[in-house]
C-alpha cells in the first residue's frame, strides 16, 4: 500500500499481494469497501490464487475525516445552508472592499490636487477650483461565517491488475504530516510513499501550508507562484562580461584576404625549399660514389 496527498485530497493505491513488489492477485471477488466514522478506511475481498482462496482485509485509521462514498441527505441540506451563508458573505465582503478602494484612491487624487492649489494661491490668475474631501464609507465589514465542507464525495476504482485505488476527499483542506493519526507512531512495513504524485503536488502543499522543513527553492517558487510573478532573468553585470581583451575579434575580408596569402607564400615558399635540398643531395651523392676500375 502507498499513499500521497493534495490539499484537498487522499490518494491510496492497495495491491492485493503480500508485498508489494511482489505478483498480485487478479481474481478478486466479494469486495467490501466502506468507511466507517468518517475516518476508518475498511477493505474486505477474497482471492483466488493457484487453488487457494485467500481473504485480505484492511482497517486503516485516517490522521482526519474524510468525506464518504455516498453524501448523507441531512449533511447535503446543512451544507446548502452554508454555503448560502458563504455566498452572502463574499458578495458582501467585496462591495465592502471595492467602496475603501474607491475611497482611497479618491483620497490620494484629492491630496494631490489640494497640494497644486496650494501652490497656486500667490498666482492671482490662478484656477479657484472646490475641492470636497471625500467621505469614508459608512460600511461595516460582514461577519465571516465558517467556511463549509467539501461536498465532494470520496470515490474508489477496482483495478483490473489486482489493485484498488482510493481518491478520498478530506473533509477540511489541510496538510497531514502523516497518514496515521498522531497516537500512532509505529508505521506499518507494508506502507509506502507514493512518490510520483507526492512530487507532483508538493509544490502545493507547500504554498498552502509550509513547513519549517520544506525546501527552500519550494517555498521560493510557491510563494512567486501566490504573488503571480513571473521568474526574473539575471540581469548582466560588469563582472558577468568578458572584457575586450578576452573577447575573440571578429575576422574581417582584409584579414581573411592576408591571411590567405600569407598562406599560399610560405606553401610555395616550402615546396621550392624541399625541391633545392633534393637537388643538393642528388649532387652529393653522384660526387661521392666511386668510379669502377676498367
Amino acid at each position: 500500500m502507498r499513499w500521497a496527498q493534495s490539499p484537498n485530497n487522499l490518494f491510496i493505491e492497495v495491491k492485493f499481494s503480500t508485498r508489494f513488489d511482489s505478483p498480485a492477485c487478479l481474481d478478486i471477488y466479494d469486495s467490501v469497501i466502506r468507511i466507517d466514522n468518517d475516518r476508518t478506511l475498511f477493505l474486505s475481498a477474497m482471492c483466488r490464487n493457484d487453488k487457494k482462496i485467500l481473504k485480505y482485509e484492511l482497517v486503516l485509521d485516517l490522521h482526519d475525516n474524510v468525506q464518504p462514498f455516498e453524501m448523507d441527505p441531512e449533511l447535503y441540506e446543512t451544507w446548502k445552508v452554508q454555503i448560502k451563508r458563504w455566498e452572502d458573505y463574499l458578495e458582501a465582503n467585496k462591495t465592502y472592499t471595492d467602496a475603501w478602494e474607491t475611497y482611497e484612491a479618491e483620497l490620494k487624487k484629492y491630496k494631490v490636487e489640494q497640494a497644486e492649489k496650494d501652490a497656486n494661491k500667490a498666482d492671482p490668475y490662478g484656477d479657484e477650483t472646490n475641492l470636497f474631501e471625500p467621505t469614508k464609507p459608512t460600511l461595516e465589514q460582514p461577519f465571516k461565517p465558517a467556511q463549509p465542507p467539501n461536498n465532494n464525495t470520496s470515490n474508489y476504482e477496482m483495478q483490473s491488475v489486482g489493485r484498488v485505488y482510493f481518491n478520498l476527499t478530506k473533509s477540511t483542506a489541510s496538510r497531514w504530516k502523516k497518514i496515521l493519526p498522531d497516537q500512532i507512531s509505529k508505521k506499518p512495513q507494508n506502507l509506502g510513499v507514493w512518490w510520483e504524485l507526492y512530487e507532483k503536488y508538493e509544490k502545493d502543499l507547500v504554498a498552502f501550508d509550509p513547513w519549517e522543513d520544506d525546501d527552500e527553492d519550494l517555498k521560493k517558487a510557491a510563494e512567486s507562484d501566490k504573488k503571480g510573478d513571473k521568474p526574473s532573468k539575471k540581469s548582466k553585470t560588469s563582472d558577468d562580461e568578458p572584457s575586450s581583451a578576452d573577447k575573440p575579434e571578429k575576422p574581417t575580408k582584409s584579414n581573411v584576404s592576408v591571411s590567405l596569402i600569407s598562406f599560399c607564400v610560405l606553401r610555395c615558399a616550402n615546396r621550392f625549399f624541399n625541391l633545392e635540398k633534393g637537388k643538393s643531395k642528388g649532387a652529393s651523392a653522384t660526387k661521392t660514389e666511386p668510379k669502377e676500375d676498367l
